[in-house]
């Protein structure tokens, strides 16, 4: 069994090379160029193989590339793959599944279809407990935490106070509404209540409807606040 991840490097430089590329950053150093580093580890979390990737390389493509190398290199029957949802994309698995290779990704719902959403969200786990759900050739082991969902709640509900305090402040500003957390739901609002009966289920429903008015009074503020400053 081995464990895959990807993380970037960046470089106090200002010029761009072969390798050192601008590209998607983990650490925030925008202006920076750096390279894409593929991680192969075992259980033990020992380090058995790495790859450097120019700096825009999409990290979905890295992971292939590695284990094929170190199956070969070592002349393996048999590898397990584990990777994080950040690499799990369709061709990805079909290329692992045509390979033979046995892995564990982990999934997002709402990357699933709406049929796949809807057997997740009538499953209706407790704490710690675990369902299979099959998808096709694959299977979806879903599970459910109390304790991450307490702190989701948590996030949600601290981002609400702090955007409520700067609209009682008057200094709501662009620079509050990004794409990051709670404020994703003011730039996707559209699609996010497109998709609301599908994604949410009935018990939390009306407090997320609640969340979702409040978020839309606050972009809608902000964009007649920015027409009349101009």
């Amino acid at each position: 069994m081995f464990f895959y991840d990807v993380t970037t490097l960046c470089f106090e430089i200002d010029q761009e090379d072969k390798l050192r590329k601008n590209g998607l950053y983990k650490n925030g150093k925008h202006q920076n160029p750096q390279i894409v580093l593929g991680l192969l580890v075992s259980k033990d979390a020992y380090l058995l193989a790495y790859e450097i990737f120019a700096g825009n390389q999409f990290e979905g493509h890295t992971m292939l590339p590695i284990i094929y190398t170190f199956k070969q290199k070592y002349n393996l029957d048999k590898i397990i793959v584990v990777a994080d949802s950040g690499l799990m994309s369709k061709s990805n698995i079909d290329l692992l599944v045509d390979n033979n290779y046995e892995f564990i990704i982990g999934a997002r719902i709402k990357n699933e279809s709406n049929e796949i959403k809807e057997q997740i969200l009538n499953l209706e786990l407790t704490d710690a407990k675990t369902a299979i759900v099959k998808n096709d050739n694959l299977n979806l082991i879903v599970s459910h935490s109390d304790k991450q969902a307490s702190k989701d709640k948590h996030i949600r509900e601290k981002g609400l106070k702090r955007l409520e305090k700067k609209v009682k402040t008057g200094k709501l500003s662009k620079n509050h509404i990004n794409n990051r957390g709670y404020n994703f739901i003011l730039l996707r609002f559209y699609k996010f209540f497109r998709h609301f009966t599908i994604l949410t289920p009935p018990h939390i429903k009306e407090s997320c409807q609640t969340i979702l008015l409040f978020c839309l009074i606050i972009f809608f503020f902000y964009m007649l606040t920015s027409t009349h400053n101009k």
